[in-house]
């Protein structure tokens, strides 16, 4: 979960796809019924130290600056 700038472009934006299509699969984006500019993504992650490794280096800091994804406010939950 995380808030970004603007909904409709973080919902119609490659990005996700383009850089994380070799590690989540099955990604699912979600949007807070309440708080406009708040949003999540639901995805099956096999390697996450790979999955940090690409959202915490330059491409996903890239993407996140595209996205209009306010890195200050991610969650992250696993499934227990």
């Amino acid at each position: 979960m995380h808030d970004v700038n603007d909904v409709e472009h973080w919902l119609s934006s490659p990005k996700r796809d383009e850089i994380f299509k070799e590690v989540a699969f099955d990604m699912v984006t979600f949007v807070h019924p309440t708080e406009p500019n708040k949003v999540g993504l639901s995805a099956n992650i096999p390697d996450l130290d790979k999955f940090f490794e690409i959202n915490n280096g330059p491409v996903g800091q890239a993407a996140m600056k595209h996205d209009g994804v306010r890195a200050d406010t991610i969650v992250v939950m696993l499934e227990a």
